[in-house]
């Protein structure tokens, strides 16, 4: 009987000593993953809309200059989250709405403020970044007012994004990290 009990009691610890380290990869199998999360959020100009200027519109680039911490890939996963807000002046009884489009997709109407997002797509030497080695995305945003300009007033756009990834790397510990800035540079280029 004494030696069934011991038997238990190894059977015990080994299953408590494999429960208390269930997040680490045993010996000899494959490492689990390591995530890292990036975020940066930029304010851009304001844009005016008038009836001399209608609308107006924005190409932002941005790109990778660097890994990140353990040489995480900071380039997948990438959204862009792009909020706007309208400010009219000056305008009369009827006043315009604003659209805007966020790439390829069909301009949205909006009278106040609208976020929209989309996946962004890195190009170029993504693993092993470096101001020789391109890796890049970029988006298009375009304003306008509905009225094309026809009455007078002015309709300020306010807008800013937020990019945000994730990357993973192979690990011994599965974690998941809080958002840091990725090791990016952003442009904004009228249009």
């Amino acid at each position: 009987m004494e030696r069934a009990g011991l038997i238990r009691a190894a059977l015990v610890a080994s299953t408590l000593a494999l429960l208390g380290t269930s997040a680490e990869a045993p010996e000899g199998t494959s490492p689990v993953q390591e995530t890292y999360r990036f975020s940066r959020m930029v304010e851009a100009d304001p844009i005016d809309l008038t009836r001399e200027q209608p609308t107006g519109g924005f190409l932002v680039t941005i790109r990778a200059l660097d890994l990140g911490p353990e040489h995480v890939v900071t380039t997948d996963n990438v959204l862009v989250s792009v909020t706007a807000t309208v400010t009219l002046s000056d305008i009369a009884e009827d006043p315009p709405a604003a659209t805007f489009r966020l790439g390829p997709e069909l301009p949205e109407e909006f009278r106040d403020t609208i976020t929209l997002s989309r996946a962004l797509v890195f190009g170029g030497e993504c693993e092993n970044p470096s101001q020789d080695a391109l890796c890049q995305a970029t988006f298009d945003v375009a304003f306008a007012r509905d009225d094309d300009g026809l009455q007078d007033g002015n309709v300020r756009i306010d807008w800013s994004f937020e990019l945000t990834s994730s990357g993973e790397v192979d690990s011994d510990m599965a974690e998941t990290h809080q958002a840091q800035e990725p090791p990016w540079t952003v442009d904004i280029t009228p249009q």
